[in-house]
């Protein structure tokens, strides 16, 4: 392997390990819901979003490629369509 691809190895492993702290960190949210379970928005990612269950860890999931996550409708819609809330999503993909 030479130097170069050697680089952008390193360089890619310390992207990914980085994405991997921000997408899977827990994040504290103030959410207006009462009822158990919702969907809460990934506050960076666009195509990112927690399964909410009461008085259990979130767990993330993510909408198919080319989506992003609709806060009013609680699903996954083209980027153009779906509403960020108070997000700027400029973030679509990891």
């Amino acid at each position: 392997m030479n130097e170069t691809m050697k680089k952008l190895f390193r360089i890619n492993l310390i992207l990914s390990a980085i994405v991997g702290v921000l997408a899977f960190s827990s994040f504290t949210f103030s959410s207006n819901r009462q009822e158990y379970p919702y969907l809460e928005p990934h506050p960076y990612w666009c195509n990112l979003f927690y399964y909410v269950e009461f008085m259990q860890p979130r767990i993330l999931h993510s909408c198919p490629y080319g989506l992003c996550f609709d806060e009013t409708w609680d699903t996954c819609d083209w980027p153009d369509l779906a509403d960020h809330g108070d997000r700027e999503c400029r973030h679509y993909y990891l």
